[in-house]
């Protein structure tokens, strides 16, 4: 084999290598399943991670009786129920966050999800579903704890 074959040869299997990696589907695509992101206008897009809301739960539906009570007051306070035991699943009330549209609700729950926290909404009923991930958490938290660290994600200023 000479050298311009070689060389030849070497440009397509890296053009090849190149074109396989981006066209691999990967977490944080999900721009195929919202119709328009014209919605939100005067939005900054830069540095913003977006997931596919159907992956951050999992896929058997969470039944009302399985969750507990928390209340969002405003888009910075969010409380668990602390009268009651530490659960996996609370259920929020999301009416009064006023969002545009579901891209916003969207957006704003995919901002403070973590290895700790996911959400599910459902704008139909204007409610979400939080799961915190007990498991990967200090298992000495309460309650309480579980309410102060989520109160550092919706206000990371603080």
């Amino acid at each position: 084999m000479n050298k311009k074959t070689f060389l030849k040869n070497a440009i397509f299997s890296m053009v090849l290598f190149f074109t396989i990696t981006l066209s691999a589907k990967s977490d944080s695509e999900v721009l195929n399943d919202w119709k328009s992101l014209k919605e939100l206008s005067n939005f900054n897009y830069d540095n913003v991670s977006l997931i596919r809301s159907s992956e951050m739960l999992p896929a058997a539906p969470v039944q009302v009786k399985d969750t507990a009570n928390a209340v969002f007051s405003n888009k910075t306070s969010l409380i668990l129920d602390v009268t009651s035991a530490l659960e996996g699943y609370y259920k929020a009330d999301i009416i009064n966050l006023e969002f545009k549209n579901s891209l916003e609700g969207d957006m704003f729950f995919n901002k403070i999800t973590d290895n700790l926290l996911s959400y599910k909404v459902d704008y139909t009923t204007n409610t979400v579903v939080i799961r915190l991930h007990l498991a990967f958490a200090n298992p000495t938290w309460t309650v309480s704890d579980w309410n102060k660290y989520i109160q550092s994600k919706l206000n990371p200023q603080n």
